[in-house]
């Protein structure tokens, strides 16, 4: 029997539009289908969902995109036709007036995305496409270890290794992700470049806060790096670049005779730093081990790097489950030479002593040089201090037993 004249018309199938979709995404003519759900209260939503999860395939054209968001926004605020000027790619000629200002077009795609990476966190970002995060303490070897995990990705997936002195920093030279710093922004997950860039490379001088530990908890198939130094070579490296600062910046034209040196590694232990140091370095040791993190996190210490370079590589890709073997994490370290600038191809440890006073600082022991039996006693008041009022002191003393 008929329904009756006045009965409401049936309720599109959703399921049987996504799957007209999924044999058909660059095929407009399902909005049709779609749009009717817009304009009640009740089908919006679903039908909301349904074009931002259509909006975020790969290789829509750009017009389709754009009239995907057009009615996205339509969905969500029916007088979003009034705006003005054209934006998205959208048709104007085709679709009159289907257009969305800047603003709306920004939180547009802001929340698009954010559906997109909801429905992959969800199904788990398989572990070769997960970010991979660097947590570690300035001046402990973190750039070296960004641009030996960059490299050790690119062969992982059957690349070749570029050219060792455009290495810089943050390996952004890789197309199928690069790095960069992963800082403070609560809505981290939301960037785009977490689902843009696979397998991208995000390394920070970050606490393990609450919000920091979330991060790692939602990309639950990610791993990362912990990475720490000898307390003592750390704080004699961040005090040259302190230096550094200094002649870049023209206050410094002289180099620091070795006197003058002691004195400052003197005023700078005593400042406060080299406690925020050993602070952040333990809260991380034992952050790990507290969180349930201990079996998808390794801790990769400088002096492991620095003097047994393919076994520390060893870990490192059995973590991210890579399939290299040992000549060609070999090769890795050979390409990112430790000594070597790589913006310039320059010899590191040169003879600059505006910023290295008594030498380069990057060799391991690099305070048994620096440090002057007055500068050793204050280090190990501070230390003593840190052991005495804090718990993590002992996470330190595992990698570092000679400390104070």
């Amino acid at each position: 029997m008929p329904p009756p004249a006045d009965a409401p018309p049936a309720a599109p199938d959703l399921d049987a539009i996504r799957d007209a979709i999924d044999n058909r995404p660059a095929d407009p003519a399902h909005i049709n289908n779609i749009q009717p759900m817009l304009t009640s209260p009740e089908t919006a939503p679903p039908a909301v969902a349904l074009l931002a999860e259509w909006a975020t395939r790969p290789d829509l054209p750009d017009t389709l995109r754009g009239l995907l968001a057009f009615f996205i926004a339509f969905g969500l605020r029916p007088d979003a036709e009034r705006f003005d000027p054209a934006a998205l790619g959208v048709d104007s000629e085709a679709f009159g007036k289907a257009v969305i200002d800047p603003g709306l077009s920004h939180h547009l795609h802001h929340a698009v995305h954010g559906v997109d990476l909801a429905r992959k966190l969800n199904e788990g970002i398989p572990l070769r496409d997960a970010p991979k995060f660097i947590a570690a303490i300035q001046k402990s070897g973190s750039t070296l270890l960004a641009d030996l995990l960059a490299v050790m990705t690119r062969l992982d997936r059957g690349l070749h290794i570029d050219d060792p002195a455009s290495f810089r920093g943050y390996p952004a030279y890789w197309r199928l992700g690069r790095g960069h710093d992963w800082d403070l922004r609560a809505d981290i997950g939301a960037d785009p470049m977490f689902t843009d860039q696979p397998g991208a490379i995000y390394k920070g001088h970050i606490p393990p806060t609450q919000k920091n530990l979330r991060i790692l908890d939602l990309y639950r198939t990610s791993r990362y790096l912990v990475c720490i130094r000898d307390p003592r070579d750390q704080a004699v490296a961040h005090f040259c670049q302190l230096l550094r600062r200094d002649r870049n910046h023209g206050e410094m034209t002289e180099p620091l005779t070795e006197t003058q040196t002691h004195d400052r590694l003197d005023e700078y232990i005593s400042s406060g730093t080299v406690l925020e140091s050993l602070l952040f370095m333990g809260k991380w040791l034992d952050a790990r081990l507290t969180s349930g993190h201990e079996d998808r996190s390794a801790v990769i210490t400088y002096e492991e790097l620095m003097t047994e370079p393919t076994a520390t590589l060893r870990r490192i890709a059995d973590l991210y489950k890579m399939d290299l073997d040992d000549d060609a994490l070999a090769r890795v370290w050979g390409a990112i030479s430790p000594n070597t600038d790589r913006r310039f191809a320059i010899d590191k440890t040169g003879t600059d002593r505006l910023i290295y006073p008594l030498g380069w600082t990057g060799e391991v022991g690099t305070h048994k040089r620096y440090f002057s039996t007055q500068n050793a006693e204050a280090f190990d008041r501070v230390f003593r201090g840190f052991e005495a009022s804090t718990p993590w002191a002992a996470s330190l003393r595992r990698h570092y037993p000679d400390l104070a």
